[in-house]
C-alpha cells in the first residue's frame, strides 16, 4: 500500500507538465496551512503561473509547491 502512495506522490508533477514548466519548493508548514499557502502563492504569482499544487507528507509536515508557468521566470528562482 505504501509503495502505491509513493507512486502517485511521484506522478503528480508529471500529470500537469502540459501546464509548463515546474518550479517546485520543498516547506515545511502545518498540514492547515497547506491550502493557505496555495491561495497566497496564487495570488502573488497570478500573472506568471498557470496552476500553483502543494502536497506532501501528511503526517510530518514538509510540502512540496510546485509553480507551472510557461518559460523561465527568474523571480521563482530566489
Amino acid at each position: 500500500m505504501v509503495q502505491v502512495v509513493w507512486r502517485l506522490l511521484e506522478k503528480i508533477q508529471a500529470s500537469v507538465l502540459n501546464d509548463g514548466c515546474c518550479y517546485s519548493y520543498d516547506i515545511s508548514l502545518p498540514l492547515r496551512d497547506y491550502y493557505r499557502v496555495v491561495e497566497v502563492t496564487r495570488q502573488r504569482l497570478k500573472d506568471v503561473t498557470t496552476r500553483v499544487i502543494a502536497y506532501g507528507h501528511v503526517g510530518d509536515g514538509p510540502c512540496l509547491l510546485c509553480c507551472f508557468v510557461f518559460g523561465f521566470r527568474r523571480q521563482l528562482t530566489t
